[in-house]
């Protein structure tokens, strides 16, 4: 069990070192890829929120595209201040794909968990696209404080769908992000401070 720990989270470590940040920016989104293609530098996250860990799935009413599609979105979504993970977020967001002559969604529901350490710190409530719009988004509130001593070092969310398609059907399901945990960065310093203890 030790090892599978380990090995989690090293696979979390190397994806937070070199997966691009999405939030800010640009200019900003450009300057964090530069400094992650140079040799020798780590990528430093000075202020505000970060998306990590995004994980997407394409719906397909009847299992084909022609039918209707909804892409549903997911992520965590620390908040850095002064070069620190301090609170962290869950969000998840559902866009209408339509297509010229096919199928589609008439509205789509979501809402999120956001998990930590196989806990769950925070729910959304349910927000729906309705008729007219194309896109929904919601987030968890704050779980708050990341500094703390004794808080979560795996974090990721379960987001949850209904959709209602043009003939009237429902779909729904919930696309886990279990693969994906984010590392709490103070866990990391917490566990090269007890190896040097030893």
């Amino acid at each position: 069990m030790p090892r599978r720990f380990l090995a989690v989270m090293v696979a979390a470590l190397v994806l937070a070192l070199v997966a691009p940040a999405m939030a800010g920016s640009r200019e900003d989104a450009r300057d964090r890829t530069e400094a992650m293609a140079a040799p020798g530098r780590a990528l430093i996250i000075d202020n505000g929120e970060t998306k990590e860990n995004l994980e997407q799935i394409v719906v397909n009413h009847l299992g084909n595209p022609n039918q209707g599609q909804v892409l549903i979105q997911t992520w965590v979504e620390p908040d850095w201040a002064s070069l620190e993970a301090v609170d962290i977020q869950g969000a998840v967001q559902a866009v209408k794909i339509r297509r010229t002559g096919a199928g589609f969604a008439k509205r789509v529901a979501i809402r999120v968990e956001l998990i930590g350490d196989d806990v769950l710190h925070a729910s959304s409530s349910t927000v729906n696209t309705g008729d007219v719009n194309g896109t929904a988004y919601v987030q968890t509130p704050e779980a708050g404080e990341l500094t703390t001593p004794g808080r979560p070092c795996l974090w990721w969310t379960v987001a949850f769908y209904t959709i209602r398609w043009d003939d009237d059907t429902l779909s729904s399901g919930r696309s886990l992000v279990v693969l994906g945990s984010w590392l709490n960065p103070m866990c990391q310093l917490t566990s090269a401070a007890q190896r040097r203890a030893r």
